[in-house]
């Protein structure tokens, strides 16, 4: 059985590299040269890792009840829009 509560990790926090600085801002290293590409690059591993994450997860249904499936899908609505809010904080021209 599927708990609701049970997820497929996707990652690191997005907002930092591993064994990297933070600069409490929660928008890459403190002083680093090229820091939107580094965002940039930092939302397209998030993006990466959510996409793969979520066709495992819908890949796994398969194995599971129908009655089931509903809290797999929302599980997965609520973590995508999670990404998807913290990829619109992130984004410049959205504030």
């Amino acid at each position: 059985m599927c708990d609701a509560g049970s997820s497929v990790g996707f990652g690191p926090d997005p907002h930092t590299r591993a064994g990297a600085p933070d600069d409490g801002g929660g928008r890459g290293v403190a002083g680093e040269d090229g820091a939107g590409q580094d965002e940039e690059a930092v939302a397209d591993g998030l993006v990466e890792r959510t996409v793969e994450g979520t066709r495992e997860r819908l890949a796994a249904l398969d194995d599971l009840a129908v009655h089931e499936h509903v809290a797999v899908f929302d599980d997965l609505h609520r973590e995508l829009s999670g990404v998807l809010a913290a990829l619109d904080r992130d984004e410049p021209g959205a504030r």
